[in-house]
């Protein structure tokens, strides 16, 4: 398939060889149209836009949900998660990093299926297993489930940073991926930014020590059966 490339247009022809025939939904699509597609710059506005409009939310919500899901560990300390759960020595540090541990373990796997797996349904896949596991965790009231918990939501977060690296290489082109990752990427300090202003603006003479995001606060006294921290 040949390409040729003006300011404001781009020309996509002939037919692909038979060899990638079977192997590119995108190549088959111009091979049945037999005839030079022209791209227009408005075209290619429009689909991006569109891309962008569609894609890319999914993977900034996504991001920010998995790294405010890291942070919650430290509010779930301020709500009684050490005392609650029996926790000693250095059994919260283990917390914090056995996450981190399983996404190491897990890297070569995920690499393994990022290759051989559909990456939409493989992406799917474990986002909703990380969102069925984290509220599966509820369930752990002492150091042995919280650590079979964390280390597991550790491995299905693993595939979210390579999968995304992947899922912007194929949507967008190289001009344009630099910042469509610094968007999902951004996700870190947005978060961090909505925790400080939310404590600063919204509850500025509050114990600083009780007030984590404003959605841990309200989940933390809401009265129930269970522990504040669950």
């Amino acid at each position: 398939m040949t390409q040729k490339m003006h300011a404001d247009q781009i020309e996509i022809g002939p037919p692909v060889p038979n060899d990638l025939m079977g192997k590119d939904k995108a190549a088959l699509l111009l091979a049945e149209a037999d005839h030079t597609v022209t791209i227009t710059a408005a075209d290619h506005a429009r689909v991006l836009r569109k891309i962008d409009l569609t894609i890319l939310p999914v993977l900034l919500t996504v991001y920010c949900l998995q790294y405010l899901d890291k942070a919650t560990l430290s509010y779930a300390s301020v709500f009684g998660l050490i005392k609650d759960a029996h926790l000693r020595g250095q059994d919260y540090s283990w917390l914090g990093s056995i996450v981190y541990v399983a996404q190491l373990v897990m890297q070569p796997l995920i690499a393994y299926s990022l290759v051989k797996l559909p990456i939409g349904k493989f992406v799917a896949t474990m986002v909703l297993s990380w969102g069925i596991t984290l509220c599966c965790m509820v369930a752990a009231t002492n150091f042995g489930g919280l650590m079979a918990a964390r280390f597991v939501l550790g491995a299905l977060e693993a595939s979210v940073a390579p999968a995304f690296i992947a899922i912007t290489q194929m949507w967008w082109r190289r001009i344009e991926q630099t910042n469509r990752v610094a968007a999902w990427y951004s996700m870190l300090g947005v978060v961090n930014m909505v925790v400080v202003l939310a404590r600063v603006y919204l509850f500025p003479f509050a114990d600083k020590r009780q007030l984590g995001s404003l959605l841990t606060y309200g989940l933390g006294h809401i009265q129930s059966r269970l522990h504040p921290y669950q």
